[in-house]
């Protein structure tokens, strides 16, 4: 039982405990191996996509460069060439018609040559504007905010050249410049080329996205290309300028590498984000994650077999040992050849010592059932041998006196129902009778003390028909009876009353029993009366109740320790014995019987 309830308590087996011991290595393993490969991997692709970067800007930003200078240069020889400020701007005499030839000249010879300007202003020492749109090959469509720029920053507006956009012209970046004459050595004038922004973003839109990346140009520190909607790009560029290569803002991580043209005006911005930046390792994370999740799975299913093999044995040990505890002690376990083998031989010979012991104790235990038995047996041949000398003595007293006083028919009955009981006594050789056989019994010795009482005495019985053919030890009720009668009623001087019933009757496991009620309405018993009258086995009782011991004692040996005698009673209030007996018909109880005889000659 204490087996049992440790067991029940320890809910965890040495099985469990192996398997979640290696499944927890493994998980934790794998936990650290995966948290070092993406760490490792996470500093190579920060490093390989820098690498690319600083390469692709670096190219870029000197693509950028040499092509603006390229535009600036040829829009200057151009503009020189054709003495756009001497001979028509700044020409009094000159007309208006030939300042929009020579503007329309100078875009359109710059398309044929490659140069894709898109429209061109022009301002002489004057301060007036001419413009030329070269798609609609007019001269309307200019820009005020374009003039008004110029204008208010004419001082400031380099020979060299600058380059600039504006909001309302969205498509294309400015490139302004003043025009210095070297024949005149001083400032002609001021000329701006818008060329198409599409022009420089070709260089680089392919690489920003087949890449996932941003790529941004800036001019002066000022963004000309590029899509800076979604990127904090001044953060970024201000960072980036520290030699910062990984950099946060906004709560996003971002890889930047720049680089400067040789004149360091512009800068080509390279600009990966995270999602992009660690795609490849959120891929190589569900990788790993699958990889671990199938290697959990093996993990378990051979941590199961090994567990399975490795606590085998102490499985085996432990249902040998409930079976033990069941009673089953013919169980054996197989000497196992690991550290259990000796756990297992001592079981055996635990085992194999507590059968010798239960055997032994059982064979003993027999033979003190049959010494009783035999000393039962003596006490019932005794009593058949002798009811009770003083009885008869009496018995023949009475008869006497009867026949001296009475007359012959009474004394005939009752020497008629005293030789039935006589020849009962000594002749009867049966183990068993009916209830019915052993009831006439009772009859003839109650009608004998009834002649010795006389009218002191009242005799009723409430006899069931159908337990009438239930078998009961024979002679089993006449000491109950005689006990009623000297110890309970004799002492009256009247009214004295012996009520014998007999019913069958269910018990709560399901079996029929045959109960036999003796009352008497006499003296009684108080409590420690009672306590050694009941008390069968201490051996306590009085010398003229030892019959009820012996009753008690057969059907104990008879019918097993469930049946037997019980006793209730009160100082004056009368005593009720009740034998409970199991209700075994004539032809159920032969073999019983039977084998009762056979004690009976053997002991």
């Amino acid at each position: 039982m204490y087996f049992m309830k440790s067991r029940k308590k320890n809910r965890y087996s040495i099985r469990w405990r192996i398997m979640f011991s290696c499944v927890s290595l493994m998980a934790v393993g794998l936990g650290v191996a995966g948290v070092l490969i993406q760490t490792i991997y996470q500093d190579a692709q920060i490093n390989s996509v820098g690498a690319n970067g600083r390469v692709l800007v670096d190219q870029i930003a000197e693509n950028i460069s040499r092509r603006a200078e390229e535009y600036a240069g040829v829009v200057l020889h151009e503009v020189q060439n054709v003495g756009l400020f001497e001979k028509y701007i700044n020409n009094e005499n000159s007309e208006e018609y030939y300042i929009r030839r020579e503007m329309a000249g100078v875009i359109n010879r710059q398309n044929m040559t490659g140069v894709p300007i898109e429209d061109i202003y022009a301002c002489g020492e004057n301060g007036k504007w001419h413009y030329f749109n070269y798609g609609a090959q007019s001269t309307h469509g200019f820009s005020s905010a374009v003039m008004d720029y110029a204008q208010e920053h004419w001082d400031e507006i380099p020979r060299g050249a600058q380059w600039i956009d504006f909001e309302e012209e969205p498509e294309r970046v400015y490139m302004m410049r003043t025009i210095f004459s070297t024949s005149s050595l001083r400032d002609e004038g001021i000329v701006i080329a818008g060329i198409d922004k599409a022009v420089f973003e070709d260089q680089f839109r392919p690489l920003e996205e087949n890449g996932q990346a941003h790529i941004l140009i800036s001019y002066d520190g000022k963004l000309l290309f590029g899509d800076s909607t979604d990127i904090p790009y001044d953060r970024l560029l201000s960072a980036a300028k520290e030699n910062k290569m990984l950099i946060e803002a906004e709560g996003k991580q971002y890889l930047v590498c720049t680089q400067e043209s040789r004149e360091g005006i512009w800068r080509a911005a390279y600009i990966v984000g995270e999602e992009e930046l660690f795609r490849p390792i959120h891929r190589m994370r569900k990788t790993i994650a699958m990889i671990c999740v199938f290697m959990m799975v093996g993990a378990f299913l051979v941590s199961l077999t090994i567990s399975r093999r490795l606590t085998e044995s102490i499985r085996t040990l432990c249902r040998s040992i409930q079976q033990l505890q069941k009673g089953e002690l013919l169980q054996r376990v197989p000497v196992f050849r690991d550290e259990l083998g000796a756990v297992s031989e001592a079981f055996n010979d635990l085992t194999l010592h507590l059968r010798d012991t239960v055997e032994n104790l059982a064979r003993q235990k027999l033979k003190t059932e049959q010494a009783e038995y035999r000393v039962l047996q003596a006490e019932y041949h005794a009593l058949q041998a002798a009811i009770n000398p003083h009885f008869i003595f009496n018995a023949m007293e009475s008869i006497n006196a009867a026949a001296k006083l009475e007359g012959q028919d009474k004394i005939a009955s009752v020497c008629t129902a005293l030789g039935r009981l006589m020849r009962v006594a000594i002749s009867r050789q049966k183990a068993t009778v009916t209830l019915e056989e052993e009831m006439r019994y009772i009859r003839d010795y109650l009608d004998v003390q009834r002649f010795m009482m006389g009218d002191r005495l009242e005799v009723e019985f409430d006899l069931e028909p159908l337990a009438d053919q239930c078998k009961v030890p024979s002679l089993l009720l006449q000491p109950l009876v005689e006990n009623a009668v000297v110890h309970g009623v004799e002492g009256m001087s009247e009214g004295a009353v012996i009520y014998i019933t007999s019913e069958l009757k269910t018990s709560d496991q399901g079996e029929e029993e045959l109960l036999i009620k003796i009352s008497d309405n006499g003296a009684g018993m108080d409590e420690e009366a009672l306590r050694r009258y009941c008390d069968y086995t201490s051996g306590e009782q009085e010398r003229g109740h030892f019959g009820i011991l012996s009753v008690e004692k057969r059907i104990r040996i008879l019918y097993g320790e469930q049946y037997g005698i019980s006793l209730s009673s009160g100082e004056g209030e009368g005593t009720v014995v009740v034998v409970r007996l199991p209700a075994e018909l004539e032809k159920d109880m032969g073999r019983e019987s039977v084998q009762y005889e056979k004690g009976d000659r053997g002991g």
